[in-house]
């Protein structure tokens, strides 16, 4: 199994004009590149879950109020949809962000790099 890997990576490497060595430290340069953009995406998530959060409350906090007559109290209806609109979004991205290859690729990122190697090298 390991001799076949490496004349898999030897021939991919052969492929594009490069050495297997230097495949191996471009993908643990790339897991630095995916932590930034997993951390971007999850500050992202966080941004969009705290602003749902403040028009669902702006939302309710209108329409419950009964010192307000019904007209005004209508108000707090397009807030409160948009609010949960963004609010499934943030949970849509926050079940993307949370795939564990974050903290491979932050901790041991020449893991992450065999590990992807050995990803692309089964799907050739």
């Amino acid at each position: 199994m390991k001799e076949e890997i490496l004349k898999r990576l030897d021939a991919l490497a052969d492929k594009l004009g490069t050495s297997a060595q230097f495949l191996f430290n471009l993908y643990v340069k790339q897991a630095h590149v995916q932590v930034v953009n997993t951390l971007t995406y999850g500050v992202f998530t966080l941004i969009l879950g705290v602003a749902a959060c403040y028009l669902l409350h702006k939302g309710i906090s209108i329409q419950t109020n009964d010192e307000l007559n019904w007209r005004e109290q209508n108000k707090g209806i397009a807030p409160t949809i948009v609010g949960a609109i963004l609010g499934v979004v943030a949970i849509c991205f926050l079940i993307a962000f949370i795939d564990g290859n974050l903290y491979t690729a932050l901790m041991n990122p020449q893991y992450w790099a065999f590990k992807e190697i050995l990803h692309d090298l089964h799907g050739q």
